[in-house]
């Protein structure tokens, strides 16, 4: 990332996963004189990302909410063993999922930790 940095003049934008995106935000303090419009962009959130769009150090990232995955995939695991039939012969929707959000710098108010990742600190063992 550092030569795409020192290489280019002005760049607009870089769009990467979440490292390349955190990468990038903690190098730019030495280049925004290069590149004062650059906007970073993340492909996916994740903690680091999560806390640098807070500090407004990257702009966006989109987010498929994993907690509300968990919590979709148990209800109907529950419901599937509740009801002791086979999958296929399930009532409710197959395919569910919450809805892809892009989380901004003008956004990120909505949106607690806990929500996306759950506990912070929290170490599945």
């Amino acid at each position: 990332m550092r030569q795409v940095l020192e290489n280019h003049k002005d760049i607009s934008y870089i769009i990467g996963n979440a490292v390349a995106a955190s990468v990038t935000a903690d190098l730019m303090p030495g280049y925004l004189a290069r590149h004062p419009r650059l906007k970073i962009l993340s492909i996916y959130i994740n903690p680091d990302v999560y806390d640098a769009i807070v500090a407004k150090k990257i702009d966006a990232a989109v987010c498929d909410f994993p907690v509300r995955q968990g919590r979709y995939a148990t209800s109907m695991l529950v419901q599937l063993l509740d009801d002791s039939k086979d999958i296929k012969s399930y009532p409710g929707p197959f395919r569910v999922g919450p809805l892809i959000e892009v989380i901004s710098r003008d956004t990120i108010q909505n949106y607690q930790f806990e929500d996306i990742f759950g506990p912070r600190g929290y170490v599945f063992e």
